[in-house]
């Protein structure tokens, strides 16, 4: 995956552990990481902030997760990958020389259209919800 002209674009970072790391650009800049924990069967995507992610990689717990990353409703797919350099010493090694692996095209799928949704939800704090009016109606 490859940024535009213009700097935009979601590309693949690097693997910490168990999650697979990707990064959301516009113009340019790093704006926030897309992680993906290939240990989850269902490969749910989580968002967060630049650096979040190996931050969870230390200590990937439910409790640090939950504090660093935002679950989406997304997940991605995992494909199969070819591999013939040493996959034989690899966990998820498939004997015809192929292993497992996140696609990315399935987390770029899922991000692109929602990047101000995932932006705002990680940047901007929610509004304070106006109180009910009283059930009487108007008080003086």
């Amino acid at each position: 995956m490859a940024l535009s002209k213009h700097g935009d674009g979601l590309r693949y970072r690097e693997d910490l552990g168990t999650l697979s790391v990707y990064e959301q650009f516009l113009n340019h800049r790093p704006v926030f990481e897309v992680v993906v924990d290939n240990e989850d069967d269902m490969l749910t995507i989580y968002v967060g902030k630049p650096g979040s992610a190996a931050v969870v990689a230390e200590d990937n717990t439910d409790e640090v997760r939950g504090e660093m990353l935002i679950k989406t409703k997304g997940f991605a797919a995992a494909t199969l990958h070819e591999d013939p350099d040493g996959a034989e010493d690899a966990d998820d090694w498939i004997p015809n020389g192929v292993s497992v692996h996140v696609n990315g095209r399935t987390v770029q799928r899922y991000v692109y259209p929602r990047v101000a949704h995932l932006l705002a939800d990680l940047f901007v704090p929610r509004a304070v919800q106006p109180e009910a009016e009283t059930a009487g109606g108007d008080e003086q």
